[in-house]
């Protein structure tokens, strides 16, 4: 089956978060794939929080083995910002 849920899940992957630890956590019991942490560089961010100066990766592509090998293209626009949120743009084949 070919599946992704995309969408902000205000969990940090790249700092020992609770949201980050859950949300692994079930990807690894249900054997799903986070997507944007294979595929996007380490400093890549979706967040951006203009009152502290700091960006995180909140916004997660979680995608099945299948799904994730159909991804073609991955990214984090950031030209496009209509929130304090990037979007994650990904195409599939």
């Amino acid at each position: 089956m070919t599946a992704f849920i995309v969408g902000d899940f205000n969990a940090c992957m790249n700092r020992s978060s609770l949201f980050g630890r859950e949300l692994r956590s079930v990807c690894d019991d249900n054997g799903l794939i986070l997507s944007d942490v294979q595929l996007l560089n380490n400093n890549s961010f979706t967040f951006l929080c203009e009152a502290h100066h700091t960006t995180s990766r909140l916004d997660h592509c979680i995608s099945t083995p299948i799904g994730h090998q159909r991804i073609n293209s991955m990214k984090v626009d950031y030209s496009l910002q209509s929130s304090d949120h990037f979007p994650l743009i990904f195409s599939v084949l």
